[in-house]
């Protein structure tokens, strides 16, 4: 599929009776591309700092759409409630008129070479499982961190809508560090506050600073 996102959104748009068209519909017709536009839409509200816990949300159904990309599916699953909602006459005005042409925008901003530009399928499921990463990050109750996260979760989402390989390497790696950073943060922290409470604390009969 080498369309953009937003040519096969117009074309649906185009060639089917709004009335009749439903979610599930164009989720099948854009395939993986769905997952990216899905990312993207749960991720952008994420780029405000958000009080702990209010991330649990987005960050659990985030984390659910990576997993399924990671198992291999290429169409996000959604409840059927949802599938089968229909795009009524008014959400397409605003699909035409408001969302394609930001979707429109952001193609834009992307480099236009097609070098290297189509994933393989395991980089795909590799992209997806950084998602599950940046996912946890955004759960995690931790205030004013989200946004890198979020980012990098667009960023691999737009990588999906646009079939772009060197954007979602780019991705990948800068969320791997990302992890391992904060990994390794955790890790140092918790040595130094066990070390604290070993000094303060020590075993009866053992001087303090040992142990």
């Amino acid at each position: 599929m080498n369309a953009n996102a937003s040519q096969l959104l117009r074309q649906q748009l185009a060639g089917r009776d709004p009335q009749m068209a439903t979610v599930g519909d164009f989720l099948r017709t854009i395939e993986e591309q769905g997952f990216g536009l899905l990312m993207i839409a749960f991720a952008l509200p994420v780029l405000v700092p958000l009080p702990p816990g209010v991330g649990a949300i987005p960050g659990l159904i985030l984390m659910l759409w990576g997993g399924q990309r990671l198992l291999g599916r290429h169409t996000p699953w959604l409840p059927q409630r949802i599938q089968h909602r229909e795009l009524t006459p008014r959400m397409a005005l605003l699909l035409e008129t408001k969302a394609i042409p930001v979707l429109e925008r952001m193609e834009r901003m992307l480099p236009q070479s097609r070098a290297l530009r189509t994933p393989r399928e395991w980089e795909s499921r590799l992209a997806a499982a950084v998602v599950i990463l940046m996912g946890f990050l955004i759960l995690l109750p931790t205030p004013f961190l989200n946004t890198i996260p979020a980012l990098i979760i667009i960023s691999i989402g737009l990588s999906y809508v646009n079939h772009h390989r060197i954007l979602m390497w780019s991705s990948v790696i800068v969320g791997g560090l990302v992890f391992a950073a904060l990994l390794l943060t955790v890790v140092l922290g918790g040595e130094m506050l066990l070390d604290e409470i070993r000094d303060e604390a020590p075993f009866p009969g053992v001087p303090a600073g040992q142990g």
